[in-house]
């Protein structure tokens, strides 16, 4: 009977753990850690490397469990049978589902946003929230460019945040002089902005820049833009979370570009 590796120090198993809380590791390897048996089916459905699979009895158990393993098993992977205590100390979550993997890490170096729409996320530094907005924006059809100051959208808490849509969302990380391609407008969120984001017309090739959650879309960037959006409300709330209003005005701009 194979017996599971109960030994957090194993050099594999330490590897794998400081990919999930160290950005520059992950940045130096080429290498990610996901978590869970939906973001290792979303990896195996969009051909992303598997390096190493960390699974433990509680996979098995679980429904689909046994044919994840089977399938992660044909990749080339190397596959490590674990005890849970060995998957707690990999994973971030609270109680983990039986499977983590290191996967190929791919955040390309662009000098220019994605074909539009294109969302832009500016020094968005909350996980939760540009793992929020990538979601979105794979949901109405946005492809996503982040800037350099941003968190790392490899970041577990924000892979958890997106739902795993990060293998879908042709993520480019922007060079510091970016620029947009030629007959896209550039267009930014702001609470002071002079434009109704309904009165946009979705239907021109545009890329969507939403900001930092504490100073927003820096001005430098506001003075290149086509216009400021800005989503009305009542006066008992000044604005809304970058997430929130990313979504909003990304779920109009697929309603009105569709309709």
């Amino acid at each position: 009977m194979l017996r599971p590796l109960d030994d957090p120090q194993n050099k594999v198993v330490k590897a794998a753990a400081r990919l999930g809380v160290n950005r520059e590791a992950r940045e130096r390897a080429g290498q990610a850690l996901v978590e869970g048996p939906h973001a290792v089916e979303e990896a195996l459905a969009h051909e992303v490397v598997l390096r190493t699979v960390l699974y433990s009895a509680r996979l098995l158990d679980r429904p689909g469990g046994r044919e994840l393993l089977d399938r992660t098993t044909w990749t080339r992977a190397r596959m490590i049978y674990v005890t849970d205590r060995v998957l707690d100390t990999v994973t971030q979550v609270e109680s983990h589902q039986g499977i983590a993997a290191v996967v190929a890490y791919d955040l390309p170096f662009a000098a220019r946003v994605p074909a539009a729409p294109a969302l832009v996320l500016e020094a968005v530094q909350d996980p939760a929230n540009l793992g929020a907005l990538v979601r979105s924006a794979v949901a109405f059809g946005f492809r996503v460019a982040v800037t350099r100051g941003s968190v790392d959208p490899f970041n577990p808490k924000a892979f958890r945040a997106s739902a795993a849509t990060m293998f879908r969302a042709g993520l480019v990380r922007l060079d510091y002089a970016w620029d947009v391609p030629a007959g896209v407008s550039l267009v930014v969120t702001s609470p002071e902005g002079n434009v109704p984001y309904t009165d946009w017309d979705w239907t021109r090739p545009t890329a969507l820049v939403v900001g930092n959650e504490g100073a927003g879309v820096s001005s430098a960037l506001a003075d290149r833009a086509a216009a400021r959006l800005r989503i009305p409300m009542t006066s008992a709330t000044e604005s809304l979370n970058v997430a929130a209003a990313g979504a909003v005005i990304m779920a109009d701009a697929f309603r009105r570009h569709h309709s």
